[in-house]
């Protein structure tokens, strides 16, 4: 298979080729976002498989996320810009058991992948 180039002799066609090829990354990355949105928190673990993640288990929901009605992984890797940040992990930690406690929904976010409930990173806990 021969791999013709051809140099692009006006401006905005390198912008084009520069958005398309921009265009073509993005879609094969997966994306972060909400996992779960106003839902109850039935089970706080603090550990999953025994590694260094804390999991949830959260019912009801809007019916839109994927991860509503399910359990939810929280591993230290995910945590922070770096990862591996335990102030982060603690506080979501904490949030978790307390909206356990007091029966506050929560909503659900994953920085790397809105489809994989075992990365979540982010917990808001939502008032009465």
């Amino acid at each position: 298979m021969k791999l013709r180039i051809q140099m692009f002799k006006k401006p905005c066609h390198k912008i084009l080729l520069s958005a398309v090829i921009s265009l073509a990354a993005t879609n094969s990355q997966a994306q972060g976002g909400w996992l779960a949105t106003s839902v109850n928190v039935t089970t706080v673990t603090n550990t999953s498989a025994n590694g260094k993640s804390f999991a949830i288990v959260v019912t009801g929901g809007n019916g839109d996320k994927p991860c509503e009605d399910g359990q939810i992984t929280f591993p230290l890797a995910y945590a922070g810009n770096g990862g591996n940040d335990t102030d982060i992990h603690t506080r979501a930690f904490s949030l978790a058991i307390t909206a356990l406690t007091t029966g506050n929904k929560i909503s659900v976010h994953s920085y790397e992948d809105a489809t994989n409930c075992n990365r979540a990173a982010y917990i808001a806990l939502l008032g009465p």
